[in-house]
């Protein structure tokens, strides 16, 4: 079995994050009058380590009662698959770190958001993207040979390098 602390030995890590397995945000712009525009549960990858899902910032002025309210998360969140099934996997392959070795399709992020129209709450992702596509934001080109990990069993995001 390789766990977290063998795969940290052997490689070099050049960034972590905490993954808030499960998070959603909601307001209930209904005032007690219907359901809460809700995200769902989806698992943050806490980018600043604040230990919450971040929203943009809400402007001061509230619009019409008419206009669409919105609930959205700036942070990325896994998309395909999520932390529960990447856990179910690395129990399976007798390790608590997944490479991009270990998933040859990749994992997919993306930005969840939320809309009330009326009654109607519907739940969008947007922006779906590679979780390769953080890693390049983050650390390309000073680390053109820099991956990504997923640590399942303490539930973080890595940024790492193989150490020769």
């Amino acid at each position: 079995m390789i766990s977290s602390s063998d795969f940290r030995q052997t490689n070099k890590v050049l960034f972590s994050a905490p993954i808030l397995a499960k998070t959603k945000v909601e307001e209930d712009f209904s005032a007690g009058w219907g359901a809460s525009c809700s995200t769902g549960e989806v698992d943050v990858i806490d980018l600043n380590g604040n230990g919450q899902a971040d929203q943009p910032k809400k402007s001061k002025n509230r619009g019409s009662r008419d206009e669409s309210k919105v609930v959205s998360i700036e942070e990325p969140a896994l998309h395909a698959p999520s932390l529960e099934a990447l856990s179910s996997l690395a129990q399976r392959k007798g390790t608590e770190v997944l490479t991009p070795s270990d998933l040859p399709g990749g994992i997919f992020i993306c930005n969840p958001k939320a809309e009330q129209i009326g009654d109607e709450v519907v739940q969008s992702h947007e922006s779906i993207r590679s979780l390769d596509s953080l890693v390049a934001e983050r650390f390309d080109p000073a680390h053109p040979e820099a991956r990504w990990a997923i640590d399942v069993a303490n539930q973080q995001f890595l940024i790492f390098v193989p150490v020769a």
